[in-house]
């Protein structure tokens, strides 16, 4: 699906859901909640220019572009990708979800939620959690302005936990130790795909080991956490690569 904004350029809708990331207490990069408060209205077309200058030892110039999407086209993203997102009933019965908590935290091994960096024209979230394993997955489906500024937001995800392990620092000041795992790329597992990786984690501190991922498919991002305490026995779970294939195909055909 396509959509237009007021500046005339396309924002592609068509969604991709990727890797399932589950979180129990790691407050993983870039948590959200569904209001309307976290969902970025404006794009960076390049339509009205003000460039500002300041001077110190050094003169620094800088530009800033700025436009409004039209609100109908920001009502139409944000049902896409509420529509996107992978519910209860796509895992089995007593599966349950709840609205994620509001954080923004920084990745282990960048200084800046990746969020912060390139924000999101619309962003939606959910956690569900299975009937008898303690253990949480986290999907955020993000659909960006154009497939330009994607490219540069999933950058900034793999920047994010491009090292061997680091302390996740939520909003609050909390603080979470992480070591990863090697990246793979996990591009392969829906045709509709255009880039995607995957690292596994583990808490020592925190006594959890998951899965971190993201998906681009188009001008959109999904990102995905597993986490579950450590030792728990997860083999009743849908492996990682059916729950990305199934989340693809869902958000492709939202």
């Amino acid at each position: 699906m396509t959509v237009q904004p007021a500046t005339g350029r396309s924002t592609r809708a068509r969604l991709a859901t990727g890797a399932v990331l589950l979180v129990l207490a790691l407050a993983a990069c870039g948590k959200t909640s569904d209001s309307a408060d976290d969902t970025t209205t404006t794009a960076k077309p390049t339509t009205t220019t003000e460039a500002t200058t300041t001077t110190e030892a050094t003169t620094t110039t800088e530009a800033e572009t700025t436009s409004t999407i039209d609100p109908d086209v920001i009502a139409t993203l944000e049902a896409t990708a509420e529509k996107a997102l992978l519910a209860p009933e796509d895992f089995g019965e007593g599966y349950t979800a709840e609205e994620p908590t509001e954080d923004t935290s920084t990745g282990p091994c960048t200084e800046e939620d990746p969020d912060d960096a390139v924000p999101p024209t619309v962003k939606k979230g959910t956690d569900i959690s299975p009937p008898t394993v303690k253990a949480v997955l986290e999907e955020t489906v993000r659909i960006y302005y154009d497939e330009a500024e994607a490219k540069d937001a999933y950058a900034n995800f793999k920047a994010s936990i491009d090292c061997a392990s680091g302390d996740i620092v939520s909003s609050d000041g909390s603080t979470t130790d992480v070591t990863l795992g090697d990246e793979e790329d996990i591009t392969a597992i829906n045709s509709d795909i255009s880039e995607a990786f995957g690292k596994s984690f583990t808490s020592e501190g925190s006594q959890i080991e998951g899965y971190l991922a993201a998906v681009r498919v188009g001008a959109s991002i999904i990102t995905f956490q597993t986490g579950y305490a450590t030792g728990e026995d997860v083999s009743t779970l849908p492996t990682l690569d059916k729950v990305i294939d199934a989340g693809v195909k869902k958000a492709v055909a939202a």
